[in-house]
């Protein structure tokens, strides 16, 4: 006789499970069964836990339940906290350009007026930090670019 292949439980359809009131087990079906659930245990102070018990109690939940959403909550903040993080970091980059960008544009103009006043040695200078200050900026942004 053939031996039967062993099917792991997980790929079964049903499951023997034990009904209250009957002396054996019944198959069910998988989809009729609850959801396993994963079991935390948590320590936390005394003054939390009161914390979160009146809150469950405000929202007239129990205090796991509370807990849950507590938690299932925190990851969805957490990802618009970061999004907040991040357009902030974005907004000093930006004013941190334009105010490269403004330094650069007085650097033209003082240059401008050393090359009209005929101040060679100024308008050299000038030239000088304007094109460092250029290659500053290009770095800057290549860096940027590469992150």
């Amino acid at each position: 006789m053939p031996r039967k292949k062993k099917v792991p439980r997980a790929q079964k359809p049903t499951r023997k499970v034990k009904v209250p009131g009957l002396t054996r087990k019944v198959e069910v079906p998988r989809f009729m069964l609850r959801p396993t659930r994963n079991v935390l245990h948590l320590r936390v102070d005394e003054h939390l836990r009161q914390r979160l018990q009146q809150a469950a109690d405000e929202h007239r939940i129990p205090l796991v339940a509370e807990i849950r959403l507590r938690l299932a909550d925190s990851f969805t903040r957490g990802d618009v906290v970061r999004t907040v993080d991040d357009a902030v970091m974005s907004m000093k980059i930006n004013w941190e350009r334009y105010a490269a960008r403004h330094l650069r544009i007085d650097l033209g103009d003082q240059l401008a007026d050393a090359v009209v006043a005929g101040d060679d040695s100024k308008a050299k200078t000038l030239a000088r930090l304007l094109i460092e200050h250029r290659a500053v900026e290009q770095r800057a942004s290549i860096e940027e670019h590469r992150s």
